[in-house]
């Protein structure tokens, strides 16, 4: 619990940077970094309190030991995958279309729903450090909430360098999944919505197809 506050700083720093820039300081800016805080604390508090979630930070040893990193992750099945994945996703595009899973499996997704790395300290492996230790501690069950098949997340279509690291690290996007509420308000004829892309990484010898 040590973390949440630091983390949670973290994640709200990390998205009014994206959306404002760093140098803006406007009332926009910071009534959203007010509203956007609590929700990543809330976010960051259910990681660590609950059984089926999880919470990971990279600290800076040599700098105070500030938080450098943080993932929050749920592992999401059939019956547990909440308000995260809708029916005609979780059982067409995931369970069976994508990663096609045998004998009747019920599919379970480690699914990172917070990743950021401070922008101080990007392009220095941070992120796929992290990255791989979840994944590793991911395969052989090492986590609090047990062992999965896969590791799933969303990211924004324009965010290209996470893209690009999620696929080097063995992401694939899985073109079949459409954003839902990037859909709600296309079909309204509202296009400043930002689309998500839906990236699967399988574990323990699944495979995924990415049509």
């Amino acid at each position: 619990m040590a973390k949440v506050l630091p983390v949670a700083s973290l994640w709200t720093k990390i998205f009014c940077e994206y959306y404002y820039g760093q140098q803006e300081q406007s009332f926009a800016r910071r009534a959203s970094e007010v509203a956007y805080f609590f929700t990543m604390l809330s976010s960051a508090v259910s990681a660590v309190s609950e059984d089926d979630s999880l919470c990971v930070a990279a600290v800076d040893q040599e700098g105070g030991k500030a938080v450098r990193c943080g993932i929050a992750a749920r592992r999401l099945t059939q019956t547990t995958r909440g308000g995260h994945f809708g029916d005609d996703d979780w059982n067409d595009v995931l369970a069976r279309g994508e990663l096609g899973l045998t004998g009747g499996d019920d599919l379970a997704l480690l699914y990172l729903w917070n990743f950021g790395v401070d922008c101080e300290c990007r392009n220095r492996g941070i992120a796929t450090g992290v990255m791989r230790w979840l994944e590793e501690r991911a395969s052989s069950g090492d986590i609090p909430c047990g062992q999965v098949d896969a590791l799933g997340l969303l990211v924004y279509r324009t965010n290209r360098p996470a893209i690009s690291l999620y696929e080097k690290l063995g992401y694939r996007v899985v073109e079949r999944y459409v954003d839902p509420r990037w859909q709600r308000q296309a079909e309204r004829g509202n296009t400043g919505v930002e689309r998500k892309l839906l990236m699967v990484k399988p574990l323990c010898g699944q495979q995924v197809s990415t049509l």
